[in-house]
């Protein structure tokens, strides 16, 4: 469990006790249509993990799921990983399987093409394809204008105003 994901323990009106996963990926968005997309992709790949043949954690080690969860961090979509018995990077892993099992189970789930066609394909593809997502474009910002986080803060809020996703932003 990481910061995004936390346990909620909670009770029921009539004070039955319960435990629920909290998962907090909203925030990770620099727009809205962004934040949109990233809801849309967790609930659909979590769908699409859940209802598999053969669970996930069956086919990895959780040595190969902590080290994965690293490497994603330091390395971000041309990271490496381990992903059921065989290395792929982040970026391979999104396009060719998680985004494409998170749109069937988004079908599946009664979700209008449209907007999965918008957030899976559209927002989420390109952005995979691009490699521009927020981190990358507040580094690519810096290293064109400088360490001037005011202006780059002034920017971040000037292209959320335009309603556009992150991989399509003007550094």
């Amino acid at each position: 469990v990481w910061r995004w994901n936390r346990p909620i323990i909670g009770t029921d009106s009539d004070g039955t006790p319960h435990l629920r996963l909290e998962q907090r990926v909203m925030a990770s968005g620099p727009s809205i249509v962004d934040v949109v997309a990233n809801t849309m992709f967790s609930t659909g790949a979590t769908l699409a993990l859940a209802r598999a043949e053969r669970a996930v954690e069956e086919s990895m080690t959780f040595t190969d799921c902590r080290n994965n969860f690293y490497a994603a961090a330091r390395g971000g979509l041309d990271a490496k990983l381990r992903w059921t018995g065989r290395e792929v990077t982040v970026r391979s892993l999104l396009l060719d399987e998680l985004l494409p099992a998170a749109a069937n189970a988004l079908a599946a789930a009664g979700i209008a093409a449209s907007d999965i066609d918008r957030c899976i394909h559209g927002i989420l593809g390109e952005r995979v394809r691009s490699g521009r997502n927020g981190s990358a474009w507040q580094r690519a910002f810096v290293a064109t204008h400088g360490a001037d986080f005011e202006n780059l803060t002034l920017t971040y809020i000037d292209n959320q105003a335009t309603g556009a996703p992150v991989h399509e932003w003007v550094v």
